[in-house]
């Protein structure tokens, strides 16, 4: 291990994280488990087999270190860990397997991670010659709003009604206030 000050942070493969060590309690090893797709088409016609789509690997761990009071959660809690996102504690050291934590990562629906993990040679049938379903189609512009059906831009709707933060709340006079006078916020 090599600290390199003048490095950039972005580009590093391995990020630390430091954590403070009481003399009597001591970090508990945790094991990281993230799940890929089980098939790598979006969706599978009824002349097709499913077998010809499978991930061949849908499951990845990493090993990791975390902070002593981990170890003290129930399974069942959901938690945030520094640099890497939401995991939900599967197992408790006590009765995993592998005598340590297991964590399952919660996707956050950031395209990053919602993307296929596998890295792998994919069949050729789900190749085909689009590559992997989810990356986006090349070569095919935008099409323009008008041509979404949606009305004129300057028309707006919601899903439901968005009240304001304050209500419509009658301000004192301004003629009153001798201090500084500035706009409406809301």
């Amino acid at each position: 291990l090599r600290l390199n000050l003048a490095g950039d942070v972005k580009s590093t493969k391995k990020k630390l994280t430091w954590l403070g060590q009481h003399p009597t309690v001591h970090p508990v090893e945790a094991l990281l488990l993230d799940y890929d797709y089980l098939i790598t088409k979006k969706k599978v016609d009824a002349d097709e087999d499913v077998r010809d789509y499978l991930t061949p690997v849908t499951k990845f761990e990493e090993a990791a270190i975390v902070d002593a009071n981990v170890g003290e959660l129930p399974a069942g809690t959901i938690i945030q860990l520094e640099r890497k996102g939401y995991f939900i504690i599967d197992q408790v050291a006590a009765t995993s397997q592998v005598g340590a934590v297991e964590l399952i990562k919660i996707p956050d629906g950031k395209a990053a991670s919602m993307a296929s993990k596998h890295t792998g040679e994919v069949s050729v049938k789900s190749a085909g010659s689009a590559g992997n379903p989810w990356d986006k189609k090349k070569g095919k512009a935008a099409k323009p709003v008008s041509a979404l059906g949606l009305g004129s831009q300057s028309e707006s709707s919601s899903m439901y009604e968005v009240k304001p933060v304050y209500g419509d709340i009658d301000l004192e006079d301004t003629k009153s206030v001798t201090m500084y006078s500035t706009g409406k916020i809301y």
